[in-house]
């Protein structure tokens, strides 16, 4: 075949991209078992025609391979025996400036600390998703890097084994369970994604597994026997000045970073010239914005919606900013069990029906083509705004558990066999260890690093399973200047309204779905509405409703609500579970009214089923 198909989805197993095996102990190198089990994973990442599996290095020492198919940007150069591989894009410079700037960062010529003031340098301007290698055999060192946000879900483990120096890099978590032998979960892991969703900081569910942070570099040295890893461009969201931006500069910041914000669509769109520029067209702001924006960058984008309440308004959007519009009624379903394996548990299966949409996508649009969204904007120019009252870090802990919290503290210590007590103590220390030192700086941090990085970044890599998916709102400097603005000025979308009217006045006039207003309204009314809906929205919302004025929704919420209970009793009752008490999921399933902690447990027992029984690779590669 030529192209993704409907028949195939349930057979891809792992993202396009860099798979990294190296040898910390020159006078170790890797066994010949080690090189067979990367190899044997690394083939079984050929999913399609489509799709390549290189392998661009095997020297003893290091096996660096790749896989990724026609339209994923992924390149390679080799600089005087210095191997160099950029799994993801650049915007904004030539690929020569590019290459020639890496070239800089170079571990024959510099010190450690030379390397980390290149790199600094080469973060902070580079707008980007990417993970980079670069392999040096005259020395025997190795370099990984990503970009400053950390855009490219990124994972590695370090083999603890006294018999063994294998160190595994990957950008998915089922080949490093493949290639390096990994079976045994983290229970403090698995205690924060029931609580949230996903594990926090560097944890992934797994033992020995752990996540690349933003702009994190790992040196490894053959010949000194070492391995460090250091961050090499940090983040620290606290707000020196809370009068930073007040009314009478806020259309100035706004224009800012409107500014700013069409530089990172003219740089995205012309990195890929001979690309079919596609925007998923929903009833937000974010994607309006980008729509605006693609467009003022000079090319004709075509945008698409899937199926929802949403599509009238994003037609609307689309004939406004005078687009071809497209809706995808997606024609096929992939079962839970496909679905889990493909995404590792990351996403749950309240999301599944995105898979069709990105299906039907491809097929429509073809391989040469880049998803432009609007990931991010809710985290740059929405609201991260902290009421007063929130005083200190226990305050904190229990804001962020009563506004993001899946399942209660509670339930989760009763599933998993843990102590209460001791569990909100580590979620307390973990927020004490942020840079931040405010409380609103943590709040941020935590909306920004921990949920944006480990639930909306994951999210946005499901789509590169089929096409290449960016977003103009993550550039650095975008981002950078969006994080100046305190949260007082983005309250009640007044900074964003004023955004839009600097790209196009006619946007502000086109409701926004998830608020069900249009921004045009007068400032006080605005305001005075938006409390209203989010008092209804506290009192009256039920989980899986579009919104908490749309109350003939109701009867469809709870038919989802026990469906996914059957689903999930059905789950728990053929399954011999290894991590959670059986009679306290039951328990729990049969009560809750709630379809998300339904779908939280059951997308787990269902991922843990699949991964600990099984061989997560050979069974969705085979």
């Amino acid at each position: 075949m030529n192209d993704f198909s409907k028949a195939d989805l349930g057979a891809v197993c792992t993202l396009p991209g860099l798979h990294v095996l190296f040898s910390v102990d020159e006078e170790r190198p890797i066994g010949p078992g080690d090189r067979s089990l990367f190899m044997s994973t690394l083939q079984k990442m050929r999913h399609f025609e489509t799709y390549k599996v290189e392998v661009l290095c095997d020297d003893g020492r290091a096996i660096i391979g790749s896989s990724y198919y026609d339209g994923y940007p992924f390149s390679h150069y080799d600089n005087e025996g210095e191997l160099t591989v950029v799994d993801g894009a650049i915007y904004g410079k030539s690929q020569e400036t590019v290459m020639k700037e890496l070239n800089e960062i170079s571990l024959r010529k510099l010190s450690l600390c030379q390397i980390s003031e290149r790199l600094k340098d080469f973060l902070s301007t580079a707008h980007g998703e990417f993970l980079i290698a670069k392999y040096d055999e005259q020395t025997g060192k190795c370099l990984i890097f990503n970009d400053a946000l950390g855009r490219l879900p990124a994972y590695y483990v370090s083999d603890d084994d006294s018999a063994s120096t294998a160190f595994l890099v990957s950008r998915e978590v089922k080949f490093l369970i493949g290639a390096g032998r990994i079976a045994k979960f983290n229970s403090t892991a698995l205690a924060e994604h029931l609580l949230f969703g996903y594990p926090l900081g560097e944890r992934t569910l797994w033992e020995g597994i752990r996540r690349l942070g933003p702009a994190n570099m790992l040196l490894m040295d053959s010949k000194k026997k070492s391995l460090l890893s250091r961050t090499a461009l940090s983040w620290n969201l606290d707000h020196t000045d809370k009068n930073s931006t007040v009314a009478k500069n806020l259309h100035a910041k706004a224009k800012e970073l409107s500014d700013l914000f069409l530089t990172s669509c003219r740089e995205i769109v012309q990195a890929f010239p001979r690309s079919v520029h596609v925007v998923s067209l929903s009833g937000g702001l974010d994607s309006r914005a980008t729509l605006a924006g693609v467009i003022q960058a000079g090319t004709q984008p075509v945008a698409y919606s899937f199926s929802s309440a949403e599509s009238k308004i994003a037609m609307k959007i689309a004939r406004t900013l005078g687009v071809n519009h497209n809706v995808i009624h997606p024609s096929f379903g992939i079962s839970k069990e496909d679905y889990v394996r493909l995404t590792d548990g990351l996403v749950d299966l309240s999301l599944i029906h995105v898979m069709s949409y990105l299906c039907n996508l491809r097929e429509n649009v073809g391989n040469k083509a880049v998803l432009i969204t609007g990931d991010g904007g809710d985290k740059t120019l929405g609201s991260l705004y902290l009421e007063p009252k929130v005083r200190d870090v226990g305050n904190l802990l229990q804001h962020i558990i009563s506004t993001d919290r899946i399942l209660e503290i509670d339930e989760i210590c009763s599933l998993l066999s843990i102590d209460k007590d001791a569990f909100r103590e580590h979620l307390r220390n973990h927020l004490l260890k942020y840079p931040e030192k405010t409380i609103a700086g943590k709040f941020s941090h935590f909306k920004v690093f921990e949920r944006g990085l480990k639930w909306l970044f994951v999210g946005e890599d499901r789509n590169r399973y089929f096409l290449w998916s960016t977003t103009p709102f993550y550039s650095v400097r975008f981002f950078s200047a969006s994080m100046e603005v305190c949260q007082n000025a983005k309250k009640h979308y007044m900074l964003y309204k004023n955004f839009l009217s600097d790209l196009d006045p006619a946007l502000n006039r086109i409701k926004y779905h998830n608020r069900m207003v249009s921004l045009s309204f007068p400032n006080w009314l605005l305001r005075l509405y938006l409390v209203a809906f989010d008092w209804l929205k506290e009192h009256f919302y039920e989980p899986g409703a579009a919104n908490p004025l749309a109350l003939s929704s109701r009867k469809q919420v709870h038919e989802e609500l026990e469906e996914a209970r059957r689903s999930a009793l059905r789950l728990i009752e053929g399954d011999a579970l290894q991590f959670v008490s059986k009679p306290r999921a039951l328990e729990l399933v049969k009560n809750t009214q709630n379809i998300a902690k339904i779908n939280a447990l059951a997308t787990l027992i269902l991922y843990a089923h699949i991964a600990l029984d099984r061989n997560p690779c050979a069974q969705c590669c085979s």
